[in-house]
Parts: C-alpha cells; sequence; structure tokens
C-alpha cells in the first residue's frame, strides 16, 4: 500500500494537486486502504485473541506446576509414580 501512497503523492506533485485525475486516484486509493486496514485489523484482532489465549493457558499450566513443585506431598506422590513407571511394580 505504501508503495501505492508514493506513487499518487509523486504524481500529485508531478501534475498538480487540482487535476481531477490526480484527486480521483488519490480518493481511491484511501479507499482501497480504508478497506484493506478494515479487513486486516478483524483477522489481526482474531490473532491476537488466539495468541493471548494460548499464553494465559501456558501461564496457568506453569503456575499450577510451580505449585506442584512446592507442594512436599505432591512430590512424594509424584517420586512414587516415577518408580512404579520405571519398574512397573507399585512401591509403598
Amino acid at each position: 500500500m505504501n508503495f501505492v501512497k508514493r506513487l499518487v503523492y509523486s504524481l500529485a506533485v508531478e501534475k498538480g494537486a487540482e487535476s481531477p485525475l490526480i484527486r480521483q486516484v488519490a480518493q481511491r486509493t484511501a479507499h482501497m486502504e480504508r478497506h484493506a486496514v478494515k479487513r486486516h485489523s478483524l483477522w489481526l484482532s482474531a490473532a491476537y485473541a488466539e495468541v493471548k489465549r494460548d499464553v494465559s493457558n501456558l501461564w496457568s499450566k506453569l503456575q499450577e506446576g510451580s505449585r506442584k513443585e512446592n507442594d512436599p506431598q505432591e512430590r512424594i506422590s509424584h517420586a512414587k509414580k516415577s518408580c512404579e513407571d520405571k519398574s512397573g511394580v507399585p512401591r509403598d
């Protein structure tokens, strides 16, 4: 879009801003740019919401894992489960 803007502006400077053709091209360019911003802003806001949700979920999992690591009972049960998984025989 910047290329089109630069082209329109350079033509406007060369030919004069009062030219009906230049004015019409500038209006069409502005309309195209507004339309593109509206269309892509919806996509960007949806992408932002998805990323925000993913980050929030990961943050929750990290906090949950941190709480479990600091809980002595959770450490003991995790160690027991780890031993059971390796040997296949439950240990008490």
